[in-house]
C-alpha cells in the first residue's frame, strides 16, 4: 500500500482497526495525519528526483519491518522475483516482521514493473540468508497481496494476511494456500504461539468481532469461547509460548480495559489492566511472563505479571503514534515507538534504545523512528522509512540489514 492509499484509509477510519498485534493504533486513537501528509511530500520529492536519473523506486512504507542480526545480502546467483527490475538496487522496502527462533519473516515493498509490488522476506538462519519472493498462493493466477505475516514458534507454520483474505503456509512459507476462519471476510489478526494461534475476524462494521483458535500445523480453525461481558469486543490478540490472549473493552467506549489468557489445556482467565483505561493498550507474552503496555496521553506504563496475578509497573516518558512490543524469550520485552524505543528487562531496568555508531544507513533508521519490532534469535526493529535493523547481542547494539 502506498503512503498516499495509508494516509487516505487513516482518514477514512479516524481511528486504529481493532484486532491489530503488536503493531497497531489503538481503537479511537487519533492518527498524526500532518506526520502523514509530511511522509507523503517527502516521498513525492523523493520520487521525482529519483525518476530524473532513470530508476523507478519502492515507496517507503508508513509501517515497517526488521531484519537481521548480522547485515546479510541475496546470493547474487538468486532468481529475480517476476517482473521486478534485477538491476535496480534499491532495498525493499520493510513493513512488518515476525520471528521465531531463527526463523524471520519480513514484509515488504519492491520495485516491478507495475511500480512497487508486495513481497516476504524469509530468513531461517536469523538473518545470515534470505529468500525474497512474493507470495504465490494455491490455485492463484497471481501473486497474494501480503500486508501482515505470523510465524509461528515451530518455524516453519505462519500465515499472511491482508484485510480479506488470509493464506497459511506449513513448509516455512515455500508454499502457502488459502484458509477459511469464523467471522468473516475481514481479517484484523493472527498470532501464534509455540501449539496454538489465534485469529481474529469479522463480517463487517455491525457484525463484531470473533476470535477463533487453531493448531498451528492445522487450518481447521474453531470459534473460541470467551468470558465477554456486557457489551465487551476483543481489541487486539497476542501469544507466545503455550498461551495464547486476548485485549478486551467496550465496543460503547472503545476502551481496553481487560486482559483475557488461555494457557494450554485451560479456558480464558481474566486479569485487570494495571492502568487506567483509554488510549493504546497493547499486550504480549513469552508463555510464561504477560507484559502489557498502556500509552496514555503524556505518559507510558509498562508493566509485568506472572499469569496477571500481580503486576509490576514501570513509568516511561510518553510514547506518540505507532508503538510496536514484542515479549522475548528471556521474559524482558522490546517496545518500539516512532519517538523512542526500549529494552525493559524482567527486573524493570529501562535501556533506550540508541542510534548505531558507526553506521550512517542504521542512524538514520532510528533517527526515522520505528513501526514494528519482533524477537527471535535475535531482535528485530523496522522503521517508519522502510529501514531493517537487528542486534544478537540483546539490543546494546543494532546494524542496518539487507534483504538482498
Amino acid at each position: 500500500m502506498s503512503d498516499y492509499e495509508d494516509l487516505r484509509d487513516a482518514l477514512r477510519r479516524g481511528a486504529g482497526s481493532p484486532g491489530d498485534t503488536h503493531d497497531s493504533y489503538a481503537v479511537g486513537e487519533p492518527i498524526d495525519t500532518e506526520g502523514m501528509l509530511r511522509r507523503v511530500r517527502r516521498g513525492a520529492r523523493q520520487r521525482r528526483a529519483r525518476r530524473t536519473v532513470g530508476g523507478v523506486v519502492a515507496v517507503a512504507a508508513l509501517v515497517a519491518a526488521v531484519t537481521v542480526a548480522v547485515p546479510a545480502v541475496l546470493d547474487d546467483g538468486s532468481a529475480p522475483i517476476a517482473g521486478e527490475d534485477s538491476t535496480a538496487g534499491m532495498q525493499p522496502a520493510a513493513q512488518t516482521v515476525s520471528a521465531a527462533g531463527d526463523a524471520v519473516w519480513v514484509t515488504a515493498r519492491i520495485d516491478c514493473a507495475s511500480g512497487t509490488c508486495p513481497a516476504l522476506a524469509r530468513s531461517t538462519d536469523s538473518g545470515a540468508s534470505w529468500t525474497l519472493a512474493e507470495v504465490q498462493v494455491d490455485g492463484a493466477a497471481s501473486a497474494f497481496a501480503v500486508q501482515e505475516v505470523e510465524v509461528a514458534g515451530t518455524g516453519t507454520d505462519g500465515w499472511a494476511w491482508n484485510q480479506t483474505r488470509l493464506v497459511a503456509s506449513h513448509d516455512a512459507g515455500d508454499t502457502w494456500a488459502e484458509v477459511e476462519v469464523p467471522g468473516g471476510p475481514l481479517v484484523t489478526a493472527v498470532a501464534a504461539g509455540t501449539a496454538r494461534a489465534v485469529a481474529l475476524t469479522a463480517g463487517g462494521v455491525a457484525s463484531g468481532h470473533v476470535l477463533s483458535v487453531a493448531d498451528v500445523a492445522s487450518d481447521r480453525w474453531v470459534p473460541a469461547t470467551t468470558p465477554l461481558r456486557g457489551d465487551e469486543m476483543v481489541m487486539r490478540v497476542f501469544a507466545g509460548g503455550d498461551v495464547l490472549g486476548a485485549v478486551v473493552g467496550s465496543s460503547r467506549t472503545m476502551r481496553a480495559d481487560s486482559l483475557l489468557t488461555a494457557p494450554s489445556g485451560t479456558g480464558w482467565e481474566r486479569s485487570p489492566l494495571p492502568c487506567r483505561p483509554g488510549g493504546q493498550v497493547l499486550a504480549d507474552t513469552d508463555g510464561v511472563t504477560l507484559w502489557t503496555a498502556c500509552i496514555n496521553g503524556g505518559s507510558t506504563v509498562v508493566a509485568d505479571s506472572t499469569a496477571g496475578a500481580a503486576w509490576d509497573t514501570v513509568a516511561l516518558p510518553a510514547i506518540v503514534g505507532r508503538t510496536s512490543m514484542t515479549a522475548r524469550d528471556d521474559g524482558s520485552l522490546l517496545l518500539a515507538g516512532p519517538d523512542r524505543s526500549y529494552v525493559i528487562d524482567a527486573d524493570g531496568a529501562v535501556d533506550r534504545i540508541d542510534p548505531p555508531a558507526g553506521d550512517p544507513d542504521a542512524r538514520q533508521a532510528v533517527d526515522d523512528g520505528y513501526g514494528s519490532a519482533a524477537s527471535g534469535t535475535a531482535d528485530w526493529l523496522v522503521t517508519t522509512g522502510g529501514k531493517l535493523l537487528g542486534s544478537d547481542d540483546g539490543g546494546t547494539s543494532w546494524e542496518s540489514a539487507r534483504l538482498r
